[in-house]
């Protein structure tokens, strides 16, 4: 299968599918089975309240002294992959709080999902724009079985989560999937 082919069955652009490659979840040669499982994936959607999703893109180097990535990369160990997912955003950090669960994705494939526990730092950038720094529980990654000791309560919402597409419009990377 050849990658305009794959972001058609995804309904995605060619740029979005090449994210999915360039990060990792998809693989080369491309295994028209693998693109085949993730179109048919369901659209996320929302009964009440709402979830925080971080759309994001492949690795590249991070220009804050924190961390030294942004994006996602399969070969994110969890200390890495927690500092590109959950630092620094300009976004409500009181609905992030609200929100709990909070959503890594790249081009509609979620590929993490943290339960935020706390805000643990703010800072002006040199645009004066605000930015904010999240504490969470890592519950499930790309490629792996949940967290083996998730809190129960979690465990259905993040495999949901995990096993869907989910599809937000926002004029940043942090985005709020709505109940409709």
């Amino acid at each position: 299968m050849n990658v305009n082919a794959a972001a058609a069955a995804l309904k995605i652009s060619r740029g979005s599918f090449e994210k999915l490659i360039a990060c990792g979840v998809v693989p080369t040669p491309i295994d028209a089975d693998q693109i085949g499982s993730l179109a048919s994936r369901p659209r996320l959607g929302v009964a009440s309240g709402e979830l925080t999703v971080l759309r994001t893109a492949a690795p590249s180097a991070s220009h804050e002294p924190d961390r030294d990535w942004i994006g996602f990369s399969v070969g994110f160990n969890r200390p890495v992959l927690e500092a590109a997912a959950l630092r620094w955003w300009r976004c409500d950090p009181t609905r992030v709080l609200d929100n709990e669960l909070f959503a890594v994705t790249v081009a509609t494939i979620p590929v993490a999902v943290y339960a935020i526990s706390a805000l643990e730092d703010t800072y002006q950038d040199q645009g004066d724009e605000t930015r904010h720094r999240f504490t969470g529980d890592l519950l499930a990654r790309w490629g792996e079985p949940l967290t083996p000791d998730i809190d129960p309560r979690l465990k259905e919402r993040a495999e949901q989560i995990m096993s869907s597409r989910i599809s937000v419009s926002s004029g940043g990377p942090i985005a709020y999937l709505n109940a409709e």
